[in-house]
Formats: C-alpha cells, sequence, structure tokens
C-alpha cells in the first residue's frame, strides 16, 4: 500500500511505502524534513442490510387480548425509531432499521496532521499542522537559536580574550632572598675590603720609609722665544748632587720636571703628587718633542741647557723664567743657501 504525502513546503505529492511509516524523512525536491504519516484507515462500508424478518404466521385462533399479549406488544415498540421518525407511516420494528453510515473526514496521522489536501501554500502548510506540532515547533526552534546564541558569545569571548594585550608582570624585590645572600657573603665581601685597606696601608708604609724626601721648594717660571711663549716642552731641574749621597739608594737625590702649558709657564714636581724641586744649585735644561720647536731653540739650548740656578727656601718672583733668544747660527741655517 502507497501513502500519499504532501510536502508542506513545496506543495510536492510524494508516493511513500507504507513500511517507512513513522521514520524520518526528507523532501527530495526542498529537502525539508518530515515524518512519514501512518496510511489512511479505510472507510467503514455501510452494514449490510440485514434480511427482513419473516412475518409471524396467522394465527389459527385468536387469542383474547391478555397480560401476554400486552407483553408482546411492547416487546415490538421501538422507542428510538418513533421519536426519529419524521412522518406519517408505518413504524419501523425494533432491529428492522439500517444504521446510517459514519461520516469519515479526511485521513489523518497519529499526530493529527491530514495525509493530502487539496490547494497548496499557506493553506497546506497551516491545514498539516496541529497544535501540539506548532508547540513542538516552537520549542525546538528555541533551544537551537539559544544554542547559537550561546555559541556565539562564547565565539566572541574567545576572540575578544585572543585580541586583548597580556598583562605584564611587573617584578617583584624578593627581600628575604636578598637578606639570605647578604647573610651568606657578608663575611666574604666584609674580608675583602679588610684585606683591601691592609694592602693600602702596607704599601704607604713601605713606600714612606723607603723614600725619604729632601728639602723641597717651589719652583716655577715661564719659557720664551724670543719673546713668544714656547708650549709643550718639557722643563727639567737636575741638582748638582753630593757625592757623599752617591748615585743610587734612597737618599739619592732625584730630579724635578714640568710641562709648560700654551702660556708658556711651567711648575716642577718631584715625583707625581709632590710638588717642588730639592734646594741647592741645578742646571736647568729644556727639551723639545717636535722638529718645529726644535728649530726654534739655540744648539746650546737643544743639547744640554745653560742656565744655572739656586733653588732657595724662598725664591723670588720670576727668578726661575727662561727667556731664549736665538742665536745667529740658529737664524742662519734656517736661510736657504745661495752658492
Amino acid at each position: 500500500m502507497t501513502i500519499r504525502y504532501q510536502c508542506p513546503e513545496c506543495d510536492s505529492v510524494l508516493k511513500i511505502k507504507d513500511e517507512l511509516a513513522g521514520t524520518d524523512g526528507k523532501c527530495p525536491k526542498c529537502k525539508s524534513k518530515f515524518v512519514v504519516p501512518d496510511p489512511p484507515q479505510a472507510e467503514e462500508s455501510p452494514k449490510e442490510k440485514s434480511p427482513p424478518k419473516k412475518a409471524a404466521p396467522a394465527q389459527k385462533k385468536a387469542k383474547p387480548a391478555g397480560k401476554k399479549a400486552a407483553k408482546s406488544d411492547d416487546d415490538d415498540f421501538d422507542a428510538a425509531a418513533f421519536l426519529m421518525e419524521d412522518g406519517p407511516g408505518p413504524k419501523a420494528s425494533a432491529g428492522l432499521t439500517e444504521k446510517p453510515a459514519a461520516p469519515t473526514g479526511p485521513a489523518t496521522d497519529k499526530q493529527g496532521r491530514r495525509l493530502l489536501s487539496g490547494g497548496g501554500g499557506a493553506r497546506a502548510k497551516a491545514s498539516t499542522h496541529s497544535p501540539a506540532a506548532v508547540a513542538a515547533d516552537a520549542e525546538i526552534n528555541a533551544s537551537a537559536n539559544a544554542r547559537d546564541l550561546l555559541s556565539k558569545t562564547a565565539g566572541d569571548s574567545r576572540v575578544k580574550a585572543s585580541s586583548m594585550p597580556m598583562e605584564e608582570k611587573q617584578p617583584r624585590f624578593d627581600f628575604a632572598g636578598m637578606r639570605k645572600e647578604l647573610i651568606r657573603y657578608l663575611p666574604h665581601l666584609a674580608g675583602g675590603i679588610a684585606g683591601i685597606f691592609l694592602l693600602y696601608w702596607l704599601s704607604s708604609t713601605m713606600m714612606s720609609q723607603s723614600l725619604k724626601l729632601p728639602p723641597l721648594s717651589n719652583v716655577s717660571g715661564k719659557v720664551t722665544v724670543n719673546g713668544e711663549p714656547l708650549s709643550g716642552v718639557q722643563v727639567t731641574f737636575s741638582p748638582i748632587e753630593d757625592k757623599k749621597s752617591g748615585d743610587s739608594g734612597p737618599e739619592r737625590i732625584r730630579s724635578a720636571s714640568g710641562r709648560t702649558n700654551d702660556n708658556g709657564e711651567y711648575t716642577l714636581y718631584y715625583i707625581d703628587g709632590v710638588k717642588g724641586a730639592p734646594r741647592g744649585k741645578g742646571r736647568l735644561s729644556v727639551t723639545v718633542h717636535s722638529a718645529q720647536d726644535l728649530m726654534r731653540l739655540p744648539k746650546n739650548w737643544a743639547r744640554t741647557g745653560t742656565k744655572l740656578i739656586e733653588v732657595k727656601e724662598v725664591n723670588r718672583e720670576g727668578e726661575f723664567d727662561i727667556k731664549i733668544a736665538a742665536d745667529e747660527s740658529a737664524v742662519d741655517d734656517k736661510k736657504p743657501n745661495k752658492n
């Protein structure tokens, strides 16, 4: 037997085997899903008319009316037929009337949906949906909408979380760890500092005992050549040493030296950080470091230096100025030879 089903979406009439009743189906045209309805119930055929009862045989002898006759008359009387009878006529006897056929409506499935109805569109769609089916569809749609909304919200949250910048962790200072490290390394640090001060004290003591400074006086002046300052040259004071002190040893008298600045001024230092020159007689010499300055000095100054001075406890200002005048021999060396 074939089930005829009309799709409510596209109004296509489908022929489905009755074995598939109650299963899920899909319209091949519009792809809408539906449940295959049950096959329609066959219309009840009108009951066959019961054959008329045979008439009772005529009584041979009429019996007088009595209780039995009244009782038979009551049995043959049909009150329902009498009441339903419209017009005059013979009364229908009980059990002889034909029952009218039950009105049959359009075939429907278990869910109350019509299997086949004329027309289409919204009218056919509305006729195939019972109130229960409409409520079920509304509940399914609400659940689907809620699920979609939750999925969209979760996706937006993930996108927002991935786009947000990560919080930079601020470095924290570990005071407890610092205290432990200080307790661990503080003895070593204190020992190192104490060792440095001890070495400095020992070196200072040894240097002060090994080096004996002679009496010193401040010696400063200015070096000029033909009235112009001579800068960048070294001025050295070499004392005339006492032969008794020897040429070496801690009691040997050292030389003092200094360098002229841009103005030609100089100051003598006995050693680094100790200003002054040893008292007594000595010789000043000038040492140049460039060929240009060498050409400006006389030959005797360039070799040994010719100024003999005496350093006293108190010296006059400008007493150790070196004023050099170029001699004729130095000037003649600069002139080209005409021969």
